[in-house]
């Protein structure tokens, strides 16, 4: 008798703006891979961004913030069993050119990112080397646990724009990468945290992840930041926003001289910039991309993982929505709609939605 293959669940994008669950083989790892019983997978921004513009290719698997437990593993895996909760570091690269060896593995031009480029999290079962997958606490939510690539993502860009102890931080946008960096320079000892959001549920929960104040719309311009950065110095601007919006403008007026900008959002457009202010302030613009280990010692992600288990009780409060893998295509209808007060929506597979 012919034994059947093992099958698993997986989501798979089936036309614009809609995905479906078919079954697929459940894969087997190999030499130094890990098998993850995924328990959670946020929809991210950038994942709502393609589901928009429907750049998804078809039977493409999305999902890039991904926790679960270890269910098997290849010869050679060393640090981790069976039965360990881990969350996965969604960025492969060749490990071997200049960038991985500095560890700007983002940077590699060979990187590639489960969810993106590779099948991703939205599926009952994931195969990832064992380097990739990080331990967390036995007792952590696996909803919070999924949280650590966006954590890593805004401990990433405080790294690039020099954040420092004691430093007044504002935080343009607050979706979730806004809201995260909001918590993480919090967090990390910033003196005080401003931030922008649009509607007021995102407001509500910036004054929850630390924001001392939170500037409306108006508040917001170019130059209504020009005054407020003149009577109160901005150290770093951290710019969330991306599309088609006037946040690097706003940054530059905002920021003091000799300050500093980080650039995560996305931008749909070329965006002209300020040069006066740029110049004479003396301006450092840096963009930030994913994560990596550029100093040794502790990795963006790693030192996510630390934050993600002291700041438990917040993260929490980020996950409005919970829903099985099998209502994955209701869950980004439900993501793309800011009308509904989504922050993170999770799949996972087995939940009932709430």
């Amino acid at each position: 008798m012919k034994a059947t293959t093992p099958l698993m669940r997986r989501a798979v994008v089936s036309g614009p703006q809609s995905l479906s669950v078919v079954d697929r083989p459940k894969p087997t790892p190999e030499a130094g891979e890990i098998r993850v019983r995924i328990e959670a997978c946020g929809i991210c921004g950038s994942d709502l961004h393609a589901y928009r513009m429907g750049s998804m290719g078809e039977g493409h698997t999305p999902g890039h913030e991904i926790s679960g437990v270890v269910d098997a593993i290849g010869p050679d895996v060393l640090n981790l069993k069976a039965g360990d909760r881990v969350a996965i570091e969604p960025l492969l690269s060749c490990g071997e050119c200049t960038l991985c060896q500095e560890g700007r593995y983002a940077l590699c031009s060979q990187s590639r990112i489960l969810g993106v480029q590779l099948a991703g999290g939205l599926a009952d079962y994931i195969v990832v080397p064992e380097f990739r997958a990080h331990k967390l606490a036995s007792d952590l939510d696996p909803a919070v646990a999924a949280m650590t690539e966006p954590v890593a993502v805004a401990v990433h860009a405080l790294t690039q724009g020099c954040f420092k102890k004691e430093s007044r931080v504002l935080v343009l946008g607050s979706g979730t990468v806004g809201l995260v960096s909001i918590l993480v320079a919090h967090c990390l000892g910033a003196k005080e945290v401003w931030a922008s959001a649009r509607h007021s549920h995102q407001a509500e929960m910036a004054l929850r992840m630390g924001a001392s104040r939170v500037l409306n719309e108006s508040e917001a311009t170019p130059s209504s930041l020009a005054s407020l950065g003149a009577s109160q110095a901005v150290d770093l601007a951290i710019e969330t926003v991306g599309g088609h919006a006037n946040t690097l403008n706003a940054a530059c007026q905002a920021v003091r001289p000799g300050g500093h900008i980080s650039v995560l959002g996305l931008f749909q457009e070329e965006i002209s910039l300020p040069g006066l202010p740029l110049v004479l302030k003396e301006i450092t613009m840096s963009g930030s991309n994913c994560y990596g280990n550029p100093k040794g010692g502790l990795s963006d992600f790693q030192r996510a993982g630390e934050i993600v288990d002291a700041e438990r009780e917040r993260l929490a409060a980020f996950v409005t929505h919970r829903m099985d893998l099998t209502q994955v295509d209701q869950a980004f209808k439900v993501a793309a709609d800011k009308t509904r007060g989504a922050i993170k929506v999770m799949v996972q597979p087995g939940h009932s939605s709430a």
